[in-house]
């Protein structure tokens, strides 16, 4: 994961130990969850685990922090693609 202040400036890696050894996927998709689904700000990233178990979602309250969590629960589509 990488952040910048702007889409053409300078890039730098978002260090991320809750996202090191996921291996495998893929078109992650990335968005704020609404107000009425959280009670703080926390935003969702989908990751695609290609050959495997498909997309799950992984949570922060702290994009640049690169602290991420599995929910408990969540319920998607059945068979989302991106």
């Amino acid at each position: 994961m990488e952040r910048s202040k702007s889409l053409f400036g300078t890039w730098t890696k978002v260090e991320s130990s809750s996202l090191e050894g996921i291996g495998g996927v893929e078109g992650p998709t990335s968005y704020k969850l609404n107000s009425d689904d959280a009670s703080e700000d926390t935003w969702c990233v989908l990751l695609d685990h290609f050959g495997g178990s498909g997309y799950a979602p992984v949570v922060t309250t702290d994009l640049a922090k690169g602290e991420f969590k599995k929910p408990s629960s969540y319920n998607l589509p059945k068979a989302p693609r991106h």
